[in-house]
């Protein structure tokens, strides 16, 4: 580098530096409007009309028509949802929601597929789609932890409550879940989370 710096005056080497970065600027904002170019619609491609004298297109043909874009399902403030066909893992087929780029699946599909949960509900007059993909709750420790005190963090839980819990059984005195089915039956797991914030309860 020194031998560089005795050789090269410091004018030309700042104007060197100040052409470079004139010419990186130009480039760079000339590749940023390339992009919005490339994303702005295109107009549909219309196939040639048939001459009247063409002997290649009988009377009883008709020309090959294109195929029918897909049903605009809404338009919420100018923007267009389309219906598009989604296959999952080349075994089933469900419809979708399309939006430009993006495509929007069915929250009832993805429910059982990925095993979420999701719900709407209202704040304030409005409507609100909660996500979530656990359905349990972190509670923080109010305490430092004892042996013979609150188990973990068991006495924040309702496990009664639980969306996964059908009922609390009269004659057993613990939960029926439907965790993995609809019909109720004994989940050690439930039954020991149910025990333990009782116990960490009272």
């Amino acid at each position: 580098m020194r031998c560089l710096a005795a050789r090269v005056n410091y004018k030309t080497l700042i104007v060197i530096c100040a052409l470079f970065t004139l010419i990186t600027v130009l480039l760079w904002n000339r590749c940023t409007s390339d992009t919005s170019i490339r994303l702005l619609p295109r107009a549909p491609f219309v196939a040639p009309s048939p001459k009247i004298g063409d002997a290649s297109i009988s009377s009883q043909q008709q020309p090959p028509q294109p195929p029918e874009p897909p049903p605009v399902v809404g338009v919420v403030g100018g923007i267009k949802y389309e219906e598009i066909d989604c296959l999952i893992n080349d075994e089933s087929t469900i419809k979708g929601r399309r939006e430009g780029g993006e495509v929007f699946l069915p929250f009832g599909w993805m429910e059982k597929y990925f095993e979420v949960y999701g719900k709407i509900v209202q704040y304030d007059g409005y409507d609100r789609f909660e996500f979530q993909h656990s359905y349990s709750k972190v509670y923080a420790q109010r305490e430092p932890y004892h042996p013979d005190g609150v188990f973990m963090s068991f006495e924040g839980y309702n496990v009664e409550v639980r969306d996964r819990v059908k009922c609390i059984s009269g004659v057993e005195g613990v939960p029926l879940s439907t965790q993995w089915g609809p019909q109720g039956y004994f989940y050690a797991i439930q039954i020991a989370q149910y025990g333990l914030s009782h116990y960490s309860k009272n």
